[in-house]
């Protein structure tokens, strides 16, 4: 099992792969739901919150989406379970999870930064190898000596694409502990 310093080494080297090429635009953001039904675009988010996941293209394509947490753990949360199909139509945004606003990921801890990574390929790429048997509470966390592996193949399998067929978009943000979260307030 890799060490926790091993694994956020092995998450930061993910958050920074980068397509310098840019052959077409990706957005990606995390949208805070507010209790009113509003959105707020802003990146410092608390143990809690509930929140969406945005993303659009400029082309038609296909996503895969990692939660890259603060404890360095990683989790691929699309494709999943509920969509095996991760192909994207241009200028349509997705939102994750999918559903009204009433459907959200609650943000929990650490502390600390997280990213949201998005890896958009033009052809149909299984970037993870990933087996859908493998899923459990729709996503697959990579962990251990298998992270540092998939992190690899991932690398080899983005350096025989076309530099101008994958695109990357990173969105990071800070948890912070809440008013009444005492599992992660210092004392």
């Amino acid at each position: 099992m890799l060490s926790n310093n091993k694994a956020v080494e092995a998450s930061e080297r993910l958050a920074s792969i980068v397509n310098g090429a840019k052959p077409f635009e990706v957005s990606l953001e995390v949208i805070k739901l507010s209790s009113a039904g509003g959105e707020d675009f802003g990146s410092d988010l608390v143990i809690g919150d509930a929140v969406k996941i945005k993303f659009e293209s400029t082309a038609d394509g296909y996503l895969t989406l990692l939660d890259i947490g603060t404890s360095g753990s990683v989790h691929i949360i699309f494709p999943n379970l509920f969509n095996i199909d991760n192909f994207i139509r241009a200028g349509r945004p997705v939102y994750f999870p999918e559903g009204d606003e009433k459907i959200a990921a609650i943000i929990q801890g650490p502390p600390g930064i997280e990213r949201i990574k998005a890896i958009f390929t033009k052809r149909p790429v299984n970037l993870f190898d990933i087996n859908f048997n493998d899923f459990s509470n729709n996503s697959l966390t990579l962990s251990g000596n298998s992270l540092t592996a998939k992190i690899d193949k991932l690398i080899e399998k983005l350096d025989a694409e076309d530099s101008f067929s994958w695109v990357d978009a990173v969105f990071n943000f800070n948890i912070r502990a809440g008013r009444n979260d005492e599992n992660y307030l210092t004392r």
